[in-house]
């Protein structure tokens, strides 16, 4: 969630901005983490996020995105927190934009990637976080955020594969709902008529199926 703050730094001069955080609690965490003396912690009244969240969501994909073109700047020998601006200036996802220049401002500040992660649990799952303080103590950064989004990579292309095989059976009974919503409305009443001009006596089946019929075309908007 984003909130606007109100603080001062060492030398009392008031400096006013916004970030990132779980919590007002969090957000007053990261202000001090960077030299800051919060005096004012108040959400951002964003409707969409409060009435729509979803659509703010950071997904995995993005998430991915992310994890590529920092691990190729890292690995190229580019300094953290340049890398970090210069994918935060790329990002598309506005949200993960935000949350990524609080990250640098974090990594400036003199605290590691990986805490500076941990900031914003809502966005970088554990084991991203995990897999970067193991990058962080051994050295291998670049390689950490490579893996991280081969295995993104692979649960999204497995989510791609459960979401392909259940589209074929929904068609199928969306199609057969439809097929039998217009035999019931149309079809059956013309056969009813007919039943009725003949005066015979017809099988329960038969009776049960025509109520079915007169219900569906009584309620069918419903």
């Amino acid at each position: 969630m984003e909130y606007k703050y109100v603080a001062r730094d060492s030398k009392g001069k008031q400096i006013t901005g916004s970030l990132e955080a779980a919590t007002p609690r969090e957000a007053s965490r990261q202000l001090r983490s960077q030299g800051l003396y919060p005096v004012k912690i108040t959400p951002t009244k964003n409707i969409l996020t409060l009435s729509i969240p979803f659509l703010n969501r950071v997904r995995l994909k993005h998430i991915a995105v992310f994890n590529r073109q920092l691990a190729s700047m890292v690995g190229a020998g580019i300094p953290l927190p340049s890398a970090l601006d210069t994918v935060a200036a790329q990002m598309k996802h506005k949200r993960l934009k935000k949350v990524l220049e609080n990250v640098k401002t974090s990594v400036e500040s003199g605290n590691k990637f990986s805490e500076s992660l941990a900031k914003h649990p809502d966005v970088f799952d554990r084991l991203l976080i995990s897999m970067v303080e193991a990058g962080e103590a051994t050295g291998t950064l670049d390689v950490m955020l490579n893996r991280y989004f081969v295995y993104a990579e692979k649960i999204l292309a497995l989510r791609r594969k459960v979401i392909t095989a259940m589209v074929y059976p929904l068609v199928v009974l969306a199609l057969a709902v439809g097929i039998t919503a217009f035999l019931l409305v149309k079809i059956v009443p013309t056969f009813t008529a007919l039943f009725k001009e003949t005066g015979v006596e017809l099988p329960l089946l038969t009776l049960f199926i025509i109520n079915l019929s007169t219900f569906t075309k009584t309620y069918f908007g419903y």
